[in-house]
C-alpha cells in the first residue's frame, strides 16, 4: 500500500472530526458510535480506526483541534477591542440555531468525563488550556493586574461562556424576539 502524505492524513482526520460533530449534533455524544462517524464521513470503520483508536481518541482529537484553534485566535488578540470581539464570537456560537444540540453533546461529553477518568483528564486539560489562554491574554492587555486578579478574571470569562452553553441546552431565551 502506498504511503499517504501527511497533508492527506491531516485532511482525513479533519473530515472525521467534522463528521463526529455532525453526529453529536444529530444524536448526542453518548448515542454517537464509531460506526455513525464512519457512515457520516463516507468512510469505512477501519479508516476511522486508522486515525482514532476509539471514542476517547475522537474526543481527544476534538479537544486538540479546539485548543489549536483557540491558540490561533488568541494569538491574534492585540488590544482590548479585539479581545472583546473574540469573546463576543464565543458567545455568538452559543446563540446559533444549532447551539442547543451542540451544547447538549458538549455536556454529555463532560458527563462522560465525570464517569471515565481517561475522559476527565482530557477535558480538564482542555479547560486548563482555555483558562491559561484567557490568563495570558488578560496579562498581556492589562499587566498592572496581579496574577491572582488575572486568573480570577480569566476564570470568570470561562465560566460565563460555559454557563451560557449549559443554559442554552434547555432554553431559547437568547433567540427570542422582544
Amino acid at each position: 500500500m502506498p504511503k499517504r502524505s501527511d497533508d492527506y492524513m491531516a485532511d482525513r482526520r479533519e473530515e472525521i472530526l467534522r463528521a463526529l460533530l455532525r453526529c453529536v449534533e444529530q444524536s448526542g455524544w453518548t448515542a454517537t458510535t464509531i460506526d455513525d462517524v464512519a457512515r457520516e464521513a463516507g468512510l469505512s470503520k477501519g479508516a476511522v480506526y486508522t486515525h482514532f483508536r476509539n471514542k476517547a481518541a475522537l474526543l481527544q482529537g476534538l479537544l486538540d483541534r479546539g485548543m489549536a484553534e483557540t491558540a490561533r485566535s488568541y494569538a491574534e488578540v492585540t488590544d482590548k477591542a479585539s479581545f472583546r470581539r473574540l469573546l463576543a464570537d464565543h458567545v455568538a456560537c452559543v446563540c446559533t440555531g444549532d447551539a442547543p444540540r451542540l451544547a447538549a453533546g458538549h455536556m454529555e461529553a463532560m458527563l462522560d468525563g465525570v464517569r471515565q477518568p481517561e475522559f476527565r483528564k482530557r477535558i480538564d486539560l482542555a479547560m486548563r488550556h482555555m483558562l491559561d489562554m484567557n490568563c495570558a491574554t488578560i496579562a498581556r492587555l492589562n499587566p498592572a493586574l496581579s496574577p491572582a486578579e488575572q486568573k480570577r478574571k480569566a476564570a470568570t470569562l470561562l465560566l460565563l461562556v460555559e454557563g451560557m452553553r449549559s443554559y442554552r441546552i434547555s432554553t431559547d431565551v437568547f433567540m427570542q424576539e422582544d
